[in-house]
Formats: C-alpha cells, sequence, structure tokens
C-alpha cells in the first residue's frame, strides 16, 4: 500500500471546499441562458471540476487496489472524440499541436462517457506534451475493425525508447520528471480494461506513437 490514497482524499476534501466560485459559475449559466459563449465556457469549466474531482478518486481506488462500479450507456464514439478535442483546445500544451480527427459517423460502444474521455484526454495530453517545438501532429482516428471499435492518438513526437515500452504500464514509472508522477497510463489502461477493451504503444524514437483503444462495438 502507497501513501497516495491518503493525499489524494486530503486533495479531493480541500478541492471540494473550494466550491465557491465554480458555484457561481451554475449561477452565471442560470442567469444568461441565451449567451451562447457563456453556455459554452461555463460548462467547459463544469466539466473541468467534475474530471478533477474524477481523477482524484481514480487515483484512490488505484491505491485500494480496486474500482468503482460505472454505468455504460450507448454513446456515439465520434461525438465523444468531437467532445475531448473541443474541451482540450484551452490547454496550453495541446493548443500548440496541429491537430486533427477522422472518424465516421456510426461507430457506437457501451462506455461510461465520463471515464473514457479522461482516459482519451490523457493520452492526447501526452501525446501533445512529446512534440517538437515546431511542425507537431496529433492525429485521432477513428475505424471499426472486426467487430472493435477502435481509437487511436498518433503523434510524431519524440517516441519512447524500446526498453522504455513495457515500463510504461508499471505505476509510477515516468519519464515527465516534473511533470509527471507515472500514474496516468497505468489507470487508463485499467479503464478501458473495465469496459472489456484493451490499450496498445507501438512507438519509434525520433518518429512518435500510436496508442490505440480498443473497444466492442455495436
Amino acid at each position: 500500500q502507497t501513501t497516495v490514497g491518503p493525499h489524494a482524499s486530503g486533495i479531493a476534501h480541500e478541492l471540494r471546499n473550494a466550491r465557491g466560485p465554480i458555484d457561481l459559475v451554475h449561477l452565471l449559466k442560470e442567469r444568461n441562458p441565451d449567451d451562447e459563449v457563456l453556455q459554452e465556457y461555463a460548462g467547459l469549466i463544469l466539466e473541468s471540476h467534475n474530471r478533477m474531482l474524477s481523477i482524484i478518486g481514480e487515483v484512490r481506488n488505484f491505491n485500494k487496489g480496486k474500482s468503482e462500479k460505472f454505468e455504460a450507456t450507448r454513446q456515439s464514439l465520434k461525438l465523444l472524440l468531437e467532445s475531448v478535442i473541443n474541451f482540450l483546445k484551452f490547454d496550453k500544451d495541446v493548443k500548440q499541436a496541429d491537430m486533427t480527427l477522422r472518424a465516421p459517423e456510426h461507430v457506437e460502444a457501451e462506455v461510461s462517457l465520463d471515464r473514457i474521455k479522461q482516459v482519451i484526454i490523457n493520452l492526447v495530453r501526452n501525446s501533445a506534451q512529446s512534440l517538437p517545438d515546431s511542425g507537431g501532429r496529433v492525429e485521432v482516428e477513428l475505424s471499426n475493425e472486426d467487430g472493435e471499435a477502435v481509437i487511436r492518438i498518433m503523434d510524431n513526437g519524440c517516441g519512447i525508447p524500446e526498453d522504455h515500452l513495457e515500463k510504461i504500464w508499471t505505476p509510477f514509472f515516468t519519464t515527465k520528471k516534473e511533470t509527471g508522477m507515472g500514474l496516468g497510463l497505468d489507470i487508463c489502461r485499467m479503464i478501458v480494461e473495465q469496459h472489456q477493451g484493451r490499450l496498445t504503444c507501438e512507438s519509434e524514437v525520433g518518429k512518435g506513437t500510436t496508442m490505440a483503444i480498443y473497444l466492442k462495438s455495436l
């Protein structure tokens, strides 16, 4: 057992205590129903706050070696990916990348919307953080292959050394130094496997990385 869980509990407690300004966002939404820009930005703020609490919950569960039950519902994966990319357009790392999405209309899967979004956000941010200072690209591609919905996140970043490819799934292994604690990919894989799916990585140093999420398609 690690000390991550107690720390995560404390952080979650402080975040909940700091909800005052977030409650003002709810009020702004209610008082300005016709302001489309405000509605969009307020919605993104609330979504981000809820995701922060959700991530801390995942870390606590990871520390305890368990996961909370979740409800999976039928989702359009194209709409899900469009929502994620819209959310990430304000991210300081992702907005520097040349982002593209290729997704057909009719690829669906039963997923926990928030949890799969969390996985994709983490993978896209990882890709963006690996990019060169100029000419960086992140491509998100959705396809239906042999009864599986496949979401690929591809970049032309620095790549992962071959001797690190297995280590990236190890808790607390990180190459990000100050910016990472090494829990992201292991939690991502755990969430995908909870959906009876799988998460894979292919990478070549100097050429880039492809992360692929495989889910049963409907």
